[in-house]
């Protein structure tokens, strides 16, 4: 069900992407000196892998259980191998390219940390987790051959969640 709202947002983009740019493909069509080796048009999908890490800093605002003074608190640095599936549409319009992409990670990068707050409770743990993570972007780039060079900016959004566990003070 998370899939739907981020692909309905891209079809909607693309939509109106291919709508404004064939009326401006007639009128702006590329003259002798200005067509490009190299056609970026079309619909694309592909997948990617990596590596992903954060650092997240939690800190507690006033005196409650886990903590003995405001402002007290822990960070945990979850990191892991991410790989996801992306697909997109790009337009090119002589040596410029325009286009759009959506991308899922199903990530779960998790660090957790045990007795980071008090030495009074030593066994409380506390663990991070970052899961699914979805980008919609757009993207502005200029061809050189079968070379695009380009810049993109959009949306991004994850699941983020804190576990808290406490247990008895001292050992066991």
């Amino acid at each position: 069900m998370r899939f739907i709202p981020v692909f309905l947002a891209v079809a909607v983009l693309l939509g109106v992407a291919q709508g404004a740019f064939a009326d401006e493909q007639a009128e702006n069509a590329p003259v002798a000196d200005e067509v490009a080796d190299y056609d970026w048009t079309g619909f694309y999908i592909g997948g990617h892998a990596g590596y992903g890490w954060a650092d997240n800093t939690w800190k507690f605002p006033r005196v409650e259980y886990y903590n003995q003074a405001p402002g007290e608190g822990f960070s945990t640095d979850p990191e892991g191998f991410m790989a996801g599936i992306q697909g997109g549409y790009n337009r090119q319009m002589g040596r410029w390219v325009f286009g759009v992409e959506a991308s899922y990670d199903p990530t779960s990068t998790t660090d957790k940390d045990t007795g980071p707050v008090t030495p009074a409770f030593p066994n409380d743990s506390f663990k991070t987790r970052i899961e699914d993570v979805y980008t919609v972007t757009g993207r502005v780039g200029y061809t050189r051959d079968a070379w695009l060079f380009y810049a993109k900016g959009g949306w991004a959004s994850a699941k983020l969640s804190l576990h808290a566990l406490s247990g008895n003070p001292g050992a066991g």
